[in-house]
């Protein structure tokens, strides 16, 4: 996965290094079996922006796109709880104009008829995501409790 905005694909993209950004990808494919071009949205004016050169690259690369979203919390109205998590972590009030926040509301775990709502134009990289879900190894992560050794000597 090329990875979000945040990732080193995206960052080249959003610096105009298209070239860099295409040999970033090839590199990928040198060092990994398969490799898919994440396409985000979650209402962010750059990731839109980037979106087709993302999607140039993926085809000029031989790589396939797959529909993600930027996921930061599990509902949509969780948002809320970020923010006042980002309040008391910055030592901030939700009435501070200056505290950190998100630029939209869309940073959840979106359901599968809304993701491909959101991608309707682009079928076949929601049809992706499923063929990555369909290649990760599902295995147990139940284990059992581990409790502190306690001396009172």
């Amino acid at each position: 996965m090329s990875g979000c905005l945040a990732g080193r694909f995206s960052r080249l993209l959003i610096k105009g290094k298209d070239k860099e950004a295409l040999e970033w990808l090839e590199f990928l494919k040198s060092c990994f079996a398969d490799v898919y071009v994440e396409i985000m949205r979650s209402k962010i004016a750059v990731a839109s922006e980037i979106e087709p050169k993302q999607i140039a690259l993926a085809k000029k690369a031989g790589v396939k796109i797959v529909a993600t979203v930027d996921a930061h919390y599990l509902d949509k109205a969780d948002y809320k709880i970020q923010e006042i998590a980002w309040c008391i972590s910055d030592g901030r009030k939700l009435s501070d104009p200056e505290r950190r926040q998100y630029p939209s509301t869309e940073f959840y775990v979106k359901s599968g008829e809304e993701m491909a709502e959101l991608f309707a134009d682009l079928p076949e990289a929601v049809s992706n995501t499923l063929e990555v879900a369909d290649k990760v190894e599902i295995y147990p992560i139940e284990y059992q409790r581990i409790q502190p050794k306690y001396d009172p000597n």
